[in-house]
């Protein structure tokens, strides 16, 4: 138990209630990105999410809900209209809703030779 009154908890609607505040490209860390892990050009990439904030009047704790593009790695970002959607909805219904961005691939230049030990 986390020691919180039940009464504290703000309550999801079924339908689009709250107003939802965008807050864009909030850095939640930081990775390295480059042309190889062992070379000096390594550079520092801020990760950023945005935070999709329901107005509610009342004081309480909220669901949260992060959502993650899809893309194995190699495509998709937080601005998608998909995820967009998806985290407006769920913003309105009361959810603290989170999108993250992540390194891609293409953002960690590789040789063949290299990757694979050839």
């Amino acid at each position: 138990s986390l020691g919180l009154a039940a009464d504290s908890a703000v309550q999801v609607a079924k339908n689009g209630t709250y107003e939802v505040v965008r807050h864009a490209n909030i850095t939640y860390g930081q990775g390295q990105i480059g042309s190889h892990w062992q070379m000096n050009d390594v550079k520092v990439k801020n990760l950023t999410l945005d935070y999709y904030e329901p107005k509610i009047s009342s004081a309480g704790l909220k669901p949260a809900m992060l959502v993650i593009h899809g893309g194995a790695y190699w495509t998709g970002d937080k601005s998608d209209d998909v995820i967009v959607k998806t985290a407006n909805y769920y913003a309105s219904a009361g959810w603290a809703t989170f999108c993250i961005d992540y390194r891609l691939v293409f953002e960690l230049i590789f040789s063949y030779q290299t990757f694979f030990r050839v």
